[in-house]
């Protein structure tokens, strides 16, 4: 790594690992702000050079590309080997990150799968109101939405016009002439 930013010994003693995706990701922001290249983690890599581009745009193109490697290389060079193989041939370091959001963000699969799991799991209780369990299903989704939430909606009293929702008595279900079939 780069001796030229002695903020990057932060990202030496901090290599990403996966589980601790949060403050590594701090942590190479911090380091690349400094390097006033942070940008290059956001933006999309701009098209590739027309045959009759202006000098200017032809200096802005070569710098960006030049920060991109920058931000790339610190980025691979704050990894763990087995992460190092799995991005070192990236086309930049704004898919780097995107793929690193997408494995390790704030909502990793094992937590979308637990409230996919909770809600479909999740049954309306005899006798609680359709309401209730409607207000609790949508406070389950938008509690996997917003991190650090409760997961599920608080209890809503009972509005006295709604009756609360009592199971159908099963009886023996007859066929109507319809449904009936002959089998001669």
């Amino acid at each position: 790594m780069s001796t030229r930013n002695s903020l990057s010994a932060i990202l030496e003693q901090n290599k990403l690992t996966g589980p601790n995706y949060q403050d590594w990701l701090r942590n190479i922001k911090i380091v690349l702000n400094s390097e006033r290249i942070a940008y290059v983690l956001e933006k999309k890599p701009p098209k590739e050079a027309a045959p009759n581009i202006s000098e200017t745009e032809l200096a802005k193109l070569e710098k960006w590309w030049d920060h991109d490697l920058q931000a790339k290389s610190y980025i691979l060079a704050s990894m763990s080997n087995e992460l190092q193989r799995r991005f070192e041939d990236a086309a930049n370091a704004a898919d780097i990150h995107f793929h690193l959001k997408e494995l390790y963000g704030v909502q990793t699969r094992s937590e979308r799968h637990a409230t996919v799991k909770e809600l479909m799991t999740t049954r309306l209780r005899e006798g609680a109101s359709v309401h209730e369990h409607g207000v609790r299903m949508i406070g389950t989704k938008k509690g996997a939405q917003n991190k650090g939430k409760k997961r599920s909606a608080p209890a809503v009293k009972n509005k006295p016009n709604k009756k609360p929702y009592k199971k159908p008595a099963q009886g023996p279900k007859r066929p109507n002439k319809s449904e009936q079939v002959c089998f001669h």
